[in-house]
């Protein structure tokens, strides 16, 4: 079978995996992964497939991604993990999962850790979840700023 077509690339270098994750197509994914997809790639902004598949809620399609080895810990160019990615679009079905294989819940290397990303949404589903899994509650955006007054200055 030709595999060229399971590792071509569009001009911000999203891959078919890529884009059936996003558009939540399991049997896509699933036969992608089976030809030697890679669940790592990244587009030009570092996005893997389970970023977007963490960002559209995909749950079953995260599982599948790691079932074959895509990194929880892998970043954007902007820091951000499949964690920070499901805490911000509000999607607690992924965070759990993410959370269940391993992810971390503390900073990214901007300093932002997914609990910001929820609060920020008013998530107090992620929030809740995100807490209990003992992501830091003080953590600080700004040295100058405690972290009570992050989380506040996040909600407004």
């Amino acid at each position: 079978m030709n595999t060229d077509i399971y590792t071509s690339k569009s001009t911000d270098d999203q891959t078919p995996l890529h884009i059936s994750s996003r558009l939540g197509k399991q049997d896509i994914v699933q036969l992608l992964l089976t030809n030697g997809a890679d669940p790592d790639a990244t587009t030009n902004s570092g996005y893997t497939p389970l970023h977007l598949a963490a960002r559209e809620g995909h749950k079953d399609i995260a599982a599948a991604l790691l079932d074959q080895g895509a990194n929880l810990s892998v970043t954007t160019k902007s820091g951000l993990t499949p964690l920070h990615v499901a805490a911000h679009y509000d999607n607690q079905k992924v965070a759990l999962l993410l959370l269940n294989q391993g992810a971390s819940p503390h900073s990214s290397a901007k300093g932002i850790t997914p609990l910001h990303l929820a609060a920020q949404e008013g998530s107090v589903d992620i929030v809740t979840l995100l807490l209990a899994r003992g992501s830091p509650i003080n953590a600080v955006l700004c040295p100058s700023q405690g972290g009570l007054a992050t989380s506040l200055w996040l909600i407004h």
